[in-house]
């Protein structure tokens, strides 16, 4: 009936509460959480492998082996403030690649032989990592 209404006598339309108003005060509540957003730079390359993880029909460990590009593109050092997200983060390096002298190619080999069981726990700490960012 109102979208009836509005269409007959254009003056109806503007009689009901403004919607831009609401809509500009989400905008500013977004702009404000992207501001606030504490490492960032882990935080969309965590958010790149976990999106990696979920929409991929591949394999489990076919999908940890492509989130691991984003996963290495993040350091141990972007964590110095909080020993608690380091901690963490290195458990997850450690399970995703344990020999260091080449990180990449560990990561890849480990992923590929990992079981099923271990794959999905180390895709859950991924994802568990990237709530923890906030």
């Amino acid at each position: 009936m109102i979208v009836a209404r509005a269409a007959v006598d254009p003056r109806a339309a503007r009689s009901y509460t403004p919607v831009e108003p609401y809509v500009q005060g989400l905008r500013s509540e977004r702009k404000g959480n992207q501001m606030d957003v504490k490492y960032p730079n882990a935080r969309g390359h965590v958010f790149s492998a976990v999106r990696t993880l979920a929409t991929s029909s591949d394999s489990i460990q076919t999908r940890l082996i492509e989130a691991s590009d984003s996963i290495l593109a993040v350091t141990l050092d972007e964590f110095e403030g909080d020993i608690e997200l380091k901690i963490k983060f290195a458990r997850i390096l450690d399970l995703l690649a344990v020999d260091r002298d080449d990180i990449e190619i560990a990561a890849v080999e480990n992923a590929a032989h990992m079981s099923d069981i271990d794959a999905i726990k180390l895709a859950e700490l991924i994802c568990e990592f990237f709530y923890d960012l906030g």
